[in-house]
């Protein structure tokens, strides 16, 4: 399949086999509403499941102001699209929430609350940091880092190494730590508890975060992150991607 994220260079080639993931997902459904909760700026997913869905209407929502004007701003050709600070009223044959039940606080309830939003025989698509793997390691590192004061050399040296115009559009001005982390098995678990049952599942990314991610980015090694995190165990991966489908009968 061509989608509009084959440009995307390096590690951002698994920001592609995310909108991928998505595309294969929905591949016998015509979404004609789609809602993208915890968007951010809208630069790695929302803008191109707009142009992926050029039929649907796409609402993406954010409880960020800064992040939510920064996707107003950059977006504003694309007719589908549409950014809210609160989730727009009437049901979603597709609803994404990526990067963010590891965010909230109630992560079951959070997920009762999007199936009340859910069409019937809509479809749910999740995606989730492996909460045990080299993600969180790096996560963890970083912090400690930016304690020190070590993280603006090593800031430093990320531009020296891959020049300024290398980095990604930053996808979220807000600051939010992980507080839940998840296994695949307890994802499972926690979908079947709100009446959802796992449809596809695809591992995204070996290494990510942080010094990985530099790492990756200065050997050119993009393509062989995003292959390994798509056939490694679940467990060896730094991301999970997960469609689920419910039916309100």
């Amino acid at each position: 399949m061509v989608h509009p994220v084959s440009s995307l260079r390096d590690t951002a080639l698994a920001l592609a086999s995310r909108v991928r993931f998505i595309a294969q997902s929905l591949d016998d459904r015509s979404p004609r509403t789609l809602l993208d909760i915890g968007c951010g700026s809208g630069q790695h997913l929302t803008q191109y499941l707009a142009q992926l869905y050029p039929e649907a209407q796409i609402h993406g929502v954010d409880d960020d102001e800064a992040s939510l004007d920064q996707a107003r701003t950059s977006f504003a050709e694309l007719s589908n699209l549409s950014f809210h600070s609160t989730i727009p009223g009437g049901s979603y044959d597709v609803i994404i929430a990526s990067e963010v039940l590891e965010h909230v606080a109630e992560p079951e309830a959070f997920l009762r609350m999007l199936r009340e939003h859910l069409a019937p025989d809509g479809m749910l698509i999740l995606t989730v940091p492996n909460g045990f793997g080299p993600s969180e390691w790096m996560g963890f590192l970083e912090q400690l880092l930016v304690a020190s004061g070590l993280y603006a050399l090593l800031r430093r040296l990320k531009r020296a190494l891959l020049g300024r115009g290398g980095a990604l559009q930053r996808d979220t001005y807000a600051h939010s730590p992980h507080i839940h982390f998840f296994t695949r098995t307890g994802l499972r678990r926690l979908g079947s508890r709100v009446g959802f049952a796992e449809h596809r599942y695809a591992g995204r990314m070996f290494l990510h975060n942080f010094l990985l991610t530099l790492a990756v980015d200065a050997l050119r090694l993009g393509p062989v992150n995003a292959k390994l995190g798509a056939i490694l165990p679940a467990w060896m991966v730094s991301d999970r991607m997960c469609s689920l489908p419910w039916s309100a009968s």
